[in-house]
């Protein structure tokens, strides 16, 4: 078992045995091609060290989660590593795939939702819309419980990263504001300890937003 190390240096490894948090992960992922989703990213690292000791937003610590990810990765690596990871609350795992419906007919969706985190998943200009369609989606049937999202990206590509937040605001009515980066290296220190804390330049590139839906008065309430 070891300590939380940058997704670039364990890209390799088929199994992850880590010490996080006071608890014991074992990550299955691969590195095929296929799929993003299949392999552990900087940006999901990162947002767990934040939401870890800001918001304490992860199912070992009671919260209800639903997990989501295209069926292929939904059905196979998500479901063997949230069982085998389980700890306490509830996690199900549905597959979502942002260019379909979103399922609601599924039994394990239990809306509304008052926290959505993805993270790497701003990547492809051609997902821009389906996702912030899927987001605002989800957000509007859970008006009631006034969701947020935490979004965490690596600025890969500044033009689309700009293109997703311009439309994020223009076009789907979010409120989108950047968690500083002094905050999120303050939880990272917190929860990963000074020896083993990173480099600034293993993760300089990742960013962390709260993206908030402006809803129409007659539904805030």
């Amino acid at each position: 078992m070891s300590h939380l190390r940058p997704a670039h240096e364990t890209k390799h490894l088929s199994s992850l045995d880590i010490s996080f948090a006071n608890s014991r992960f074992i990550i299955e992922q691969t590195d095929n091609g296929i799929s993003n989703g299949s392999a552990l990213w900087l940006s999901g690292q990162v947002m767990a060290c934040y939401l870890t000791q800001h918001l304490l937003a992860v199912a070992s610590l009671g919260y209800k989660v639903l997990a989501t990810d295209l069926p292929l990765i939904a059905n196979t690596l998500l479901v063997s590593n949230t069982a085998r990871n389980y700890l306490s609350g509830s996690i199900r795992v549905v597959p979502v795939d942002w260019t379909e419906p979103f399922p609601w007919h599924d039994q394990r969706v239990e809306p509304p939702f008052s926290l959505i985190v993805t993270t790497d998943t701003v990547y492809s200009p051609s997902l821009v819309t389906p996702l912030l369609q899927t987001l605002h989606n989800i957000c509007t049937v859970s008006a009631s419980a006034k969701p947020i999202v935490l979004l965490g990206l690596e600025r890969r590509d500044p033009q689309l990263v700009d293109q997703f937040f311009s439309q994020a605001v223009d076009v789907w009515s979010f409120k989108c504001d950047r968690i500083r980066h002094k905050h999120v290296v303050q939880a990272m220190e917190r929860v990963l300890g000074k020896v083993h804390m990173w480099k600034n330049e293993d993760y300089e590139s990742v960013e962390l937003w709260k993206l908030k839906l402006s809803l129409p008065k007659a539904q805030r309430s």
